[in-house]
Parts: C-alpha cells; sequence; structure tokens
C-alpha cells in the first residue's frame, strides 16, 4: 500500500507560461498563457486568454501523458498477437 503525504497548500494550480500572443476576442495583448487542462475527451494543451478565458488553442496531449510504454520486441514484430500465425493461445 502506498502512503502519500497530506498537500501542504490549500490549492493546487496549473503553472501558466505567458505567451506573446494578442487574444483575437478582447485584445489583450498581456494575459494570453498556454498550459494543460483536463477536460471532456481527456487533457489539452491549450492556450487561453486569461481575461476573457477566450481559447486561442487546443491541442490533444498524448493518451497517457508524458508516460511512455516499452513495447516488447515481440509484440511489435506480430508474434503474440491474436489472428498472427505466431498466436499460441488459440
Amino acid at each position: 500500500m502506498h502512503n502519500f503525504p497530506r498537500p501542504t497548500q490549500e490549492r493546487l494550480y496549473a503553472q501558466r507560461s505567458p505567451v506573446d500572443e494578442t487574444c483575437p476576442e478582447c485584445g489583450s495583448s498581456t494575459a494570453v498563457a498556454e498550459y494543460r487542462v483536463l477536460g471532456e475527451g481527456g487533457w489539452w494543451d491549450v492556450t487561453k486568454c486569461q481575461d476573457c478565458l477566450y481559447t486561442v488553442t487546443k491541442t490533444r496531449t498524448p493518451r497517457l501523458g508524458s508516460f511512455t510504454p516499452v513495447v516488447p520486441a515481440r509484440t511489435a514484430a506480430g508474434v503474440g498477437q491474436r489472428g498472427s500465425e505466431h498466436d499460441v493461445r488459440s
């Protein structure tokens, strides 16, 4: 069983990086930032105006975030997959 310490902060915030862009909706040139959000459909990298919350860009992130699973070489070659001639489970 894992034992994680309780966070000391009352609230957690996404780190937002300022972007040198102007909001096409409200014209603000100092309030545009990029950061990652969780919405319907998964995680997204967004560029949003912090004044009017207009979404300038929205790009889907990898399904598992920064985690990259290691694929065994035999699976990549087709060995052990259902329906292949090398499938020992059928």
